[in-house]
């Protein structure tokens, strides 16, 4: 039985001091930053503890001691160098390094080792057999079911980077059926629906303007920003005191007053400090005096300090609100957006009519993203109330996060301060729904392609292939769908009449009838059939046609879309066909449905269909349509 004890450890920051280097590589720890950490250093010995939970940062990976490997130890000192090195050059970020020493070449090593396939990354040709195997070991996973076609790309794919630039080669997977992702297994983030993007945007919008003209303009406290007509709340307006719950919610309190005793001093909804009298009548019982003093020397202080550390907090909130902002604007992902570093001078480009190319150099490279027009004052705000933040420190990164102290030095910004940012703002809107970045960015991509954005420029604003923007952003949105489905059968549903509805002044037609000949409108722009009043194709797209829930215009929608299929031998394909007459029978279909469920003998549409489709049992005017086909050879017998 194998011994495995605990070890000690130390923890490196990635990338590694200049000049550092490692004498006992079986110690280390690495630290990606705020990503977490990887004991690269356990690798040394063989035998490992494979129930240890790898996310647990900075512990030690328990291991048997005996299994000490000093060859292993030499080409993992190696290893963690190179790893360094490529950091500290921008070859890859810090959170790519993690991601890809985490999802794929750690779990490589460590079934390598329990295979006693020891050299797995130690020269080329080790390296290629090991390789080969643990591929085909994935592959056998996904062709019984256990992992998907996309998990297993993403072991193999950066596992493959990795071992490639370690070994200074690009060809290890040569030769190799390297397991390639099946886009059907890909699960595309859904856009978010655009009333829900609507409420979010408006709160970012008003919290990023309102709490920067609260720190920047250093305006007084009590101080109201202004939120959106959509809410409802007096004069549109929510009252902020230096609290650390800054706000409250109309329906969280009786009367003006929070009956809290360390907040009944503060009228929230009038914006003022609260009287003696009125504090009294609310709590039932006499108030101190004391409480309005408190409350007054509070707001002195805050008003004050240009830096009091309510008013950092608001700049906090206002920052993460145009985060949310320019993560929607941009549809950029959160990774990329939270590696941006900024040092201050910037060019504008103009790459397209209504947008604007933010272009500047940082750490050596040059880096750059595009804004709509519209959004380049309040990027302009926001440097503003980014310097405010940093003070002296204004290069860093473009967006940060300043800590529950906002104090010390800022680090890069986490997809866990929005998701706060979000629990903020609906205690505000309890209503409001969470939008992730990834799906702002489906909804940029939607929207671009909706709007018949290419999709080869779609993929350049996004920076993604254009395989990538249709197999996981051009799905639509749900809600979006659900809403255009819910108006188009609406006007479907218009369409039909009850069976003893009567049409005043209406003409009876090949389809249907009509309320007013001669004056055609489509109910759709992209009718596949522009409405004419000689095609009765065509009435079936035209805001006149009527039709009722009865056995005659049954017939006569059943006897049209029989022709129409007998046609089909005229076309060249079947592509064809369906491009010319798909629409026309879709349509007939849908208001045989809506017939159908509006009709008294449930029966009737089903019976109708089989006299029609069977028994040839046309209505007269298509019956003398299909003679006279038949006669002149266009249609067979």
């Amino acid at each position: 039985m194998k011994n495995i004890e605990s070890r000690s450890a130390n923890i490196f920051q990635i990338p590694l001091g200049k000049g550092l280097t490692i004498a006992s590589p079986e110690s280390v720890i690495l630290e990606f930053g705020d990503k977490g950490t990887l004991d690269v250093g356990a690798l040394c010995y063989l035998t490992r503890d494979a129930k240890f939970n790898r996310q647990r940062r900075h512990l030690a990976k328990p291991v048997d001691l005996s299994s000490y490997c000093s060859v292993r130890s030499e080409y993992v000192g190696r290893f963690i160098l190179h790893i360094s090195d490529s950091v500290s050059s921008g070859l890859i970020s810090i959170p790519t390094a993690y991601y890809q020493l985490q999802q794929g070449f750690m779990s490589y090593v460590n079934w390598c080792d329990s295979n006693k396939i020891y050299d797995s990354f130690y020269t080329e040709i080790s390296s290629r057999s090991a390789f080969a195997k643990y591929n085909q070991y994935v592959s056998d996973r996904m062709a019984r079911g256990e992992i998907s076609s996309l998990t297993a790309g993403h072991t193999v794919r950066p596992l493959l980077k990795v071992l490639n630039s370690f070994l200074g080669i690009d060809n290890l997977h040569h030769g190799v059926n390297l397991v390639r992702k099946n886009i059907n297994d890909n699960n595309p983030t859904l856009p978010a629906g655009e009333a829900d993007q609507a409420k979010s945007l408006s709160l970012f919008k008003a919290i990023f303007d309102g709490f920067r003209d609260l720190v920047i303009n250093n305006r007084d406290y009590p101080y109201a920003i202004r939120l959106p007509k959509y809410m409802g709340f007096d004069n549109d307006s929510l009252w902020v005191f230096p609290l650390k719950k800054w706000f409250r919610h109309p329906s969280a309190y009786s009367g003006n007053l929070d009956l809290a005793k360390k907040f009944i001093a503060y009228n929230f909804r009038e914006g003022r400090i609260a009287h003696l009298d009125e504090m009294s009548e609310a709590a039932s019982i006499p108030v101190s005096k004391n409480l309005i003093r408190a409350a007054k020397i509070n707001i002195n202080s805050a008003n004050s300090d240009a830096n009091h550390y309510h008013r950092r907090d608001m700049a906090v909130l206002a920052h993460n609100a145009f985060v949310s902002m320019f993560l929607a604007n941009t549809g950029m992902n959160l990774a990329q957006a939270s590696e941006l570093w900024w040092a201050g001078d910037y060019s504008l480009g103009t790459e397209r009519q209504g947008f604007r190319a933010i272009k500047w150099r940082a750490k050596g490279r040059l880096q750059s993203f595009e804004i709509q027009s519209t959004f380049f004052q309040d990027f302009k705000s926001f440097l503003e109330l980014r310097k405010y933040l940093l003070k002296a420190n204004e290069e860093n990164y473009l967006f940060c996060r300043f800590g529950i102290s906002r104090v010390g030095e800022p680090k890069r910004i986490t997809g866990g301060v929005l998701r706060y940012f979000y629990t903020i703002l609906q205690g505000i809107d309890p209503d409001l729904t969470t939008i992730t970045p990834r799906q702002w960015r489906a909804s940029k991509a939607d929207w671009m392609l909706r709007n018949n954005v290419p999709v080869e420029i779609t993929a350049t604003v996004l920076q993604n292939s254009e395989a990538v923007v249709r197999a996981s952003y051009a799905m639509g949105s749900p809600v979006t769908h659900m809403q255009e489905m819910t108006a188009f059968l609406g006007r479907v549903s218009e369409v039909v009449l009850d069976r003893e509805q009567a049409l005043e002044h209406s003409i009876e037609g090949p389809v249907g009838c009509c309320t007013n000949l001669g004056s055609p409108c489509a109910t759709e722009v992209d009718a596949p059939v522009v409405p004419d009043c000689r095609n009765p194709e065509g009435c079936l797209f035209c805001d006149k046609y009527k039709v009722h829930a009865d056995e005659k215009d049954t017939r006569k929608l059943l006897s049209c879309h029989y022709c129409i299929q007998r046609t089909s031998p005229l076309a060249l394909s079947v592509e064809h066909f369906q491009s010319v007459f798909g629409g026309i029978l879709a349509r007939i279909e849908e208001i045989l449905q809506q017939i159908d469920n509006r009709a008294i003998d449930k029966e009737m549409v089903r019976r109708v269909r089989h006299s029609v489709d069977v028994l040839g049992e046309l209505d007269s005017y298509w019956a003398g349509k299909l003679e006279l086909l038949i006669h002149l050879d266009l249609v067979a017998l």
